[in-house]
């Protein structure tokens, strides 16, 4: 986990792109209050939650399961994608080479336990971009209004450590 941190400060550093120093460290999910529905990561390591009315769908099969939360109506929708499993991907932001789009990287951890990267981007006409990396998984929204990313950017900065073994401090 932490060469793929360090893989990931190498390219924004490469690309000329800007990282915080330091990793936030995420509040557990035990002593958050927040109301709505939860989209619990593979092994319990990390809970987002989301407001009772958004649609979410969902799919999975044996091995990744898949949420997708709607911003907008039917015709102009756009997704804030969540994908877990032991397989999935998703270390960096598919978007990441474009040098149109201004990228910052936020590492994060659960009480050091836990390490992932938070990437956002922002180009020139105001779509936005987000990548948050966990192990195991991701959440993603890519191109989107500013009114949409901060829809999408509430629901993921609720994320907090779940109840994982590894997780408790």
């Amino acid at each position: 986990m932490r060469a793929l941190a360090i893989a990931a400060t190498l390219i924004a550093a490469a690309i000329g792109q800007a990282r915080a120093d330091g990793p936030a460290v995420l509040s557990r999910c035990a002593n958050s209050h927040r109301g709505g529905r939860r989209i619990v990561s593979n092994l319990r390591l990390v809970e987002f939650h989301v407001p009772r009315f958004a649609r979410v769908r969902k799919v999975a099969d044996v091995d990744y399961v898949e949420y997708f939360v709607r911003y907008g109506p039917e015709r102009d929708r756009v997704w804030l994608k969540f994908m877990f499993g032991g397989l999935v991907g998703g270390e960096s932001p598919h978007a990441l080479s474009d040098s149109a789009i201004q990228w910052t990287a936020h590492p994060w951890s659960c009480q050091g336990h836990v390490e992932g990267m938070d990437w956002s981007g922002t180009a020139s006409d105001g779509r936005r971009w987000r990548h948050t990396r966990i192990p195991f998984g991701f959440a993603t929204y890519a191109g989107v209004s500013p009114e949409a990313a901060a829809d999408f950017d509430r629901i993921l900065n609720s994320m907090c450590c779940g109840d994982c073994p590894d997780c408790k401090s």
